[in-house]
């Protein structure tokens, strides 16, 4: 007597297709980005207000211009910084 056959598995899935693959990317990838915004947003928003006070405007030019350097190199740390956590990897 020949063996039995196998059980009947069940309807397979579906595989997706590449627009779901596209959708669920793109959603990931917004959610990573909102993220980002709440830890990078303050500490930028904090960052621009000081530039922006009279305390700042009020400087002497030979001030203002290493602060002007410190804002340059702060605003290139935390864009490196974002970009990575957006990516998924360290900077």
């Amino acid at each position: 007597m020949p063996p039995p056959p196998p059980p009947y598995p069940g309807p397979s899935r579906p595989a997706q297709t590449l627009s779901q693959n596209f959708s669920n990317i793109a959603r990931a990838a917004l959610a990573r980005t909102e993220e980002g915004q709440q830890i990078f947003y303050p500490i930028a928003a904090m960052w621009n207000d000081y530039i922006q006070t009279d305390t700042v405007r009020k400087l002497p030019a030979h001030l203002r211009k290493p602060l002007a350097r410190l804002c340059k190199e702060v605003t290139s740390i935390a864009n490196k910084h974002f970009e990575a956590y957006i990516k998924g990897t360290y900077p």
